[in-house]
């Protein structure tokens, strides 16, 4: 980095040198340089402004990107808090279900349990 530096540093040093040696009068030579500064500042400004633009445009994109993101987030969410909610409603009903099923299984073993103790003293 240093050495493009030095090399631009010295390219402009010896296109001043040229200019100040040139076969063309002072006022000539002054100028030059004024036209060639003002052509350089106004090439600057507009290598700013661009400059510029493309980072109002990258910062948009990036604000518009997060915001899309935002959106398909809040979306999963919602629908992971419904199916939550499903799967809740749904362990509950299967919870009953299986607790019904249970009481009558055990009303029907505590009823064959009668029934077999009353076969058993019928062969006593």
């Amino acid at each position: 980095m240093k050495k493009l530096l030095g090399l631009v540093a010295a390219a402009g040093v010896g296109y001043m040198a040229g200019l100040l040696f040139a076969p063309k009068s002072g006022k000539e030579t002054r100028s030059d340089i004024k036209s060639r500064l003002d052509n350089l500042k106004e090439t600057t400004s507009e290598k700013i402004d661009s400059a510029k633009d493309i980072y109002d445009e990258s910062v948009d994109r990036v604000k518009k990107g997060a915001g899309e993101i935002s959106d398909e987030m809040t979306i999963i969410a919602q629908e992971a808090q419904t199916s939550a909610g499903q799967i809740s409603k749904e362990a509950k009903r299967f919870g009953g279900e299986a607790k019904k099923h249970l009481g009558k299984a055990s009303n029907s073993a505590a009823r064959t349990t009668k029934e077999v103790g009353r076969s058993i003293g019928k062969l006593k």
